[in-house]
């Protein structure tokens, strides 16, 4: 029972520009190693690294106001959250300092948690099913009908 894809109103699933800057430390809290991926202007994921689920678990980067991220385990591609959401689009930076002589300024890094989803027992039980019984063995599992057949959608 995966959510719908999630947007915010008013911003797309695709990156729109690349003008305010945002400071971002994505940090990979899912013991898995996963995929950090941002939609381009087409709305299309790009593969922007791999985050380890030991000692290289981070990445400190810039992006964009505009541009979205999602985080996807390298091996099943179950979306991850960051900050608790299945989507991340960055805020604007929070300006700690202004160098006004060399005309810059100084942003607050932002750090993005990368989370595993919590399910409701009976998502963790379909899933958890679905990789461990073959699909000519589902209808011989003792559980109701709506169930099985919800089991039986993605393995067939």
């Amino acid at each position: 029972m995966e959510e719908s894809e999630e947007e915010l109103p008013g911003r797309p699933l695709k990156s729109l520009h690349n003008r305010i800057v945002s400071p971002v430390l994505f940090v990979n809290h899912t013991g898995r190693r996963v995929n950090l991926k941002w939609f381009d202007y087409d709305g299309e994921e790009v593969l922007f690294a791999t985050l380890d689920e030991g000692a290289n678990n981070r990445i400190s980067m810039i992006t964009y106001v505009t541009h979205p991220w999602i985080a996807v385990d390298e091996l099943t591609n179950e979306r991850m959250l960051l900050n608790l959401g299945k989507t991340y689009y960055p805020n604007e930076p929070e300006v700690r300092r202004v160098d006004f002589q060399n005309r810059k300024f100084y942003a607050a890094r932002a750090k993005i948690y990368i989370t595993t989803p919590v399910y409701r027992l009976e998502e963790y039980c379909v899933k958890f099913l679905r990789k461990i019984v073959l699909s000519q063995n589902i209808n011989k599992l003792p559980l109701p009908r709506p169930i099985l057949d919800e089991i039986s959608q993605s393995i067939s």
